[in-house]
């Protein structure tokens, strides 16, 4: 480096001429240099550049700078300036030793350093001399540095009060010990076995790397050999991968069999048995066969058979025929009477066969007035057999007494059944034209000219269902009630089913109610009109008095019965 590049206080290290003894060095004033580094300042080299200024070489570096290998002579600095311990210091100094010969350098160790390895900088700071400890090829061997020339100035230095952890590091010469030159990780691993251990503070200690501790604690080579492959590749002292843990294993096999004690298994018996018992049938002592309980049998026949039978064989008239409808029979016949004539009238038949004598007595009043106001007819069923049922009414109201001569396709048309249950009602309730009546060969009942008018449910003047069941006429309500626009809905309905559908006309849906028998018998008496409800009407007011009588009767002879048993109970147990 150039002088305008260095520094004064390192340009008066980088000399290169050989150092010569001389007398002594201008004495450093006491305001400028301490006491104790103006004595050591006394030896300086022959050949020395120009001194630094105290401005620019700080005082310490001043005074190792002036150390040389020539005689060591009393400091210029009077006796009055000098410390009492530097006084102290004897004044002949030891012969210097011969010259070791250098060391060769090697690599892999850490006290041999390659003249490639030394940085510019480092190589001019280092004085020349015989027996340097650094050997270039600019620095031959043979030549000492200043510093290190006399061992009694070392030796005095080393002498100085030095804190208590410094105090262990003393200098000693670096010794290394002669190996093979070596490559890659084999060499890293030499330049640590190299390094000499040192005696450290507890603190520093507990800052060591895991890498020392493991050294420390004895393992071997193989435990702390380094990774070559993997994730890990480059560490040392790794925990090794067993391939065992890579190898699938059979699971283990463990018992199904319940772990339980002694009284949990007795528990367990106690329930199965407890189960065990519920699967047999329990005994039933047998009932001695008693000849009243026959004979009340034929007593209870006899009674509901002539309640029945003998009014209707005499046709007799002993009940009166209530004169006064309800309500709803009274709307129900106000609104068959207020009926546009020209609008047909749908009918649902949807009634079972079975119910065939109650349906058709409360049915068949209604049809003879709608026949003889001339209203026209249209039938429809939901149910499999509503079209025998359809044709059955018919054929009552064209024999006697009634004798209508209705023809059918002019003044009654029979559409047919209606499947599907629900979906079935609300197709047609939508669209009849398209849901029933299509007869296949192109008939068609909505060609008659009877239904060429209707397009939609609202068209007919009014829609009367006749059923025994209330969940149909639930649906019928549901499905065809918000789409009649103000056209009114009847019904014909059994006694069972009233209870049922009486809450459809208390809330608007349905117009009018006619129930039963006793209906039709209150519709043909308003209407001064015999017919079949009344001629049946002493034989139903008949049967139902006998039922009455006969559930009064068994009622109080079950309570006799049970008290006389109860008072039996007592005596037998005293026996």
């Amino acid at each position: 480096a150039t002088a305008d590049d260095t520094p004064d206080w390192l340009a008066a290290l980088s000399a290169d001429a050989t150092p010569a003894p001389v007398e002594s060095a201008a004495p450093a004033t006491a305001g400028d240099t301490p006491d104790w580094l103006a004595a050591l300042s006394d030896a300086a080299p022959a050949e020395s550049a120009a001194p630094a200024t105290a401005d620019d070489t700080p005082d310490w570096l001043a005074a190792l700078s002036d150390a040389a290998p020539a005689e060591s002579a009393a400091a210029a600095v009077g006796a009055d300036n000098t410390p009492d311990w530097l006084a102290a210091l004897p004044d002949e100094k030891p012969e210097p030793e011969a010259p070791k010969p250098p060391k060769a350098f090697k690599t892999g160790s850490l006290g041999e350093v390659q003249p490639a390895e030394t940085p510019d900088w480092l190589t001019s700071a280092i004085p020349s001399g015989e027996g340097s400890a650094f050997e270039t090829d600019e620095h031959p061997a043979g030549q000492e540095s200043s510093i290190f020339a006399e061992e009694g100035n070392i030796d005095s230095i080393l002498a100085m009060d030095v804190p208590d952890w410094l105090a262990g590091f003393t200098p000693g010469e670096l010794e290394t010990p002669a190996q093979e030159e070596k490559s890659g990780e084999q060499a890293f691993l030499g330049e640590q076995a190299d390094l000499a251990p040192a005696s450290l503070p507890s603190w520093v200690q507990a800052l060591r790397p895991v890498e020392s501790i493991v050294a420390d604690a004895g393992l071997g080579e193989e435990d702390r050999s380094v990774e070559q492959e993997g994730p890990l590749a480059g560490f040392r002292a790794v925990l090794p991968a067993q391939a065992s843990l890579l190898v699938g294993h059979k699971p283990p096999v463990h018992s199904l069999k319940l772990q339980a004690d002694q009284t949990q298994q007795s528990q367990a018996a106690l329930l199965d048995a407890l189960v065990r018992s519920e699967l047999k049938p329990r005994a039933i002592a047998p009932r001695a066969k008693r000849v009243s309980d026959r004979f009340l049998r034929w007593i209870v026949a006899i009674v509901l058979l002539s309640a029945v039978f003998v009014p209707s064989l005499f046709g007799t008239h002993f009940l009166p025929i209530p004169t006064e409808p309800t309500n709803d029979l009274k709307n129900f016949i106000f609104t068959i009477y207020e009926l546009d004539s020209q609008s047909p009238v749908l009918i649902v038949m949807d009634y079972q066969p079975a119910l065939a004598g109650e349906m058709e007595t409360a049915l068949t009043p209604v049809l003879n007035d709608l026949m003889v106001l001339g209203k026209p007819l249209s039938f429809i069923s939901s149910l499999p057999t509503g079209p025998m049922m359809t044709a059955r009414m018919i054929d009552i109201m064209r024999a006697e007494p009634f004798k209508h001569t209705y023809r059918n396709g002019d003044q009654f048309v029979d559409l047919g059944y209606l499947p599907g249950d629900a979906a079935g009602i609300r197709a047609f309730v939508s669209n009849p034209r398209q849901t029933v009546g299509l007869r296949g060969k192109g008939l068609n009942d909505w060609d008659s000219p009877l239904l060429s008018d209707i397009r939609q449910l609202s068209d007919f003047s009014a829609i009367l269902v006749v059923t025994d069941n209330p969940d149909i006429g639930r649906i019928w309500v549901e499905q065809a009630a918000s789409v009649l626009e103000g056209q009114p809905m009847l019904m014909v309905i059994s006694a069972q089913a009233e209870p049922m559908l009486i809450p459809y006309y208390d809330s608007g849906q349905v117009r009018g109610l006619l129930t039963g028998i006793g209906g039709g018998a209150v519709y043909e008496t308003s209407r001064q009109q015999p017919g079949k409800a009344g001629q049946v009407w002493d034989a139903y007011g008949f049967g139902l008095l006998a039922i009455q009588l006969l559930i009064f009767v068994g009622g109080t002879w079950s309570l006799v019965t049970g008290m006389i048993a109860r008072r039996k109970e007592p005596a037998e147990k005293k026996e």
